[in-house]
C-alpha cells in the first residue's frame, strides 16, 4: 500500500496513523437507503453498525465516506492502543475538520484502553462517530440508547434487497432475470458475501436455475469462506465445540450439550452470539442457533489506516 499525503494532512511514518489511497478489486454498489441513514449521524453521538462477517460493513463505510467527505479510520491486525487511536482520530479530524462524522471500521479489534479512549471521546460530544464491527463495542451503548444518542444498524438492515443484489450481479457481469435474483436473495437472506460467492460460481455454471436450486451453506466456496473468517479466528476449544455441534442445522442449548458432552453448551452459544454475531432465533420459547455451515455467517495488516476521501469533482 502506497502512503501518500492528503489535503491538509502529511504522509506519516511507519507505525503512526497513515493516510492511504485504498483500492478494491471488488466493485461496490452505492446504497442510497443506507447512506440516508448514515447521513443522520450529526443528529446522534454514535452510529453503530454491527453485523457478522461479509454483510458489507466496510463497503458501506467506504461508499458513504466517499460520498459525504467523511474520513474513514480502519483498524486492522494487532490491537490498537489508546495513543495510536487518538492519533488516528486526530489525523482524521485534521484532514476534514468540517466532516459530518468520522467513520471507524473494525472497531471489534479495540482492547480495553482503546475502548475507554473511545468512550471518553464520545462523552466529550465532539465530532459524531460512525463505528462498524462484527461485535457490539463496549462504548456505553445502553446509556446512549437511553438518551436517544445512538443509531444502530444490524445485519437485517445491511441485507441486500433484490434491487441491490441485481445491481451487484450486473457489476460482477453475472446478470440474472428477476425471478432468479429473488430466489438468490431468499436463499442467502441478503448476505452480501454469499451473493458474491454465488456470482463467482454462476459465471461458470451451465445451468443457472439448477445452480440456484442447489446453492446453500454446504457449497464449497461458502465452507472455505467460513473456515477462513470464522473457524480460523476462534480458540481451539471453541472450534471443537462448533465442529461437534455443526452436525445439525439448528441447535439449542440442550441439543448442544448432548452433541458436545458439555454442560455449558448454552453459555458457549450465548457467548458466540455476543462475540461472533452468530444467528439466533426464538421458536416456541426455545432459542435456536443456526449453525454457520447452514446460513449463519457466524487483509490483515499491522497498522491503522485513515482514508481521507478525495475532494468531490465537478457535478
Amino acid at each position: 500500500m502506497r502512503t501518500v499525503g492528503a489535503p491538509g494532512l502529511p504522509a506519516t511514518r511507519r507505525g503512526a496513523a497513515s493516510v492511504a489511497l485504498r483500492t478494491d478489486r471488488h466493485p461496490l454498489i452505492e446504497r442510497p437507503r443506507l447512506h440516508a441513514l448514515l447521513d443522520r449521524a450529526p443528529a446522534h453521538r454514535v452510529v453503530a453498525i454491527v453485523a457478522p462477517t461479509g454483510w458489507g460493513k466496510t463497503a458501506l463505510l467506504r461508499t458513504w465516506s466517499q460520498a459525504c467527505g467523511a474520513p474513514l479510520v480502519s483498524l486492522r491486525g494487532a490491537p490498537v492502543d489508546a495513543d495510536r487511536l487518538e492519533r488516528a482520530l486526530a489525523a482524521a479530524h485534521a484532514s476534514h475538520p468540517h466532516a459530518p462524522a468520522i467513520a471507524i471500521d473494525d472497531v471489534e479489534t479495540l482492547s480495553g484502553p482503546g475502548l475507554a479512549s473511545l468512550r471518553a471521546r464520545i462523552a466529550r460530544r465532539g465530532t459524531p462517530l460512525v463505528v462498524a464491527g462484527r461485535t457490539e463495542p463496549a462504548i456505553g451503548l445502553p446509556r446512549l440508547r437511553l438518551h436517544g444518542d445512538v443509531l444502530e444498524l444490524r445485519a437485517g438492515d445491511l441485507a441486500l434487497t433484490e434491487v441491490e443484489a441485481a445491481e451487484l450481479l450486473d457489476l460482477l457481469h453475472v446478470p440474472l432475470p428477476a425471478p432468479d435474483v429473488e430466489r438468490l436473495v431468499a436463499r442467502t437472506e441478503g448476505w452480501a458475501a454469499a451473493v458474491r460467492l454465488a456470482a463467482a460460481s454462476l459465471a461458470h455454471a451451465p445451468d443457472a436455475g439448477r445452480f440456484l436450486e442447489e446453492f446453500d451453506g454446504t457449497d464449497r466456496a461458502i465452507a472455505d469462506y467460513l473456515t477462513d473468517e470464522v473457524l480460523a479466528t476462534v480458540d481451539a476449544d471453541t472450534r471443537a465445540f462448533l465442529l461437534s455441534a455443526s452436525v445439525v442445522d439448528d441447535v439449542c442449548a440442550e441439543l448442544a450439550a448432548a452433541l458436545t458432552g458439555r454442560d455449558d453448551g448454552g453459555e458457549v452459544l450465548d457467548r458466540l452470539e455476543l462475540d461472533r454475531g452468530a444467528f439466533a432465533c426464538i421458536l416456541g420459547g426455545t432459542t435456536l442457533y443456526v449453525m454457520a455451515a447452514n446460513w449463519g455467517p457466524s487483509g490483515v495488516s499491522d497498522g491503522v489506516v485513515v482514508t481521507a476521501p478525495a475532494p468531490a469533482g465537478p457535478a
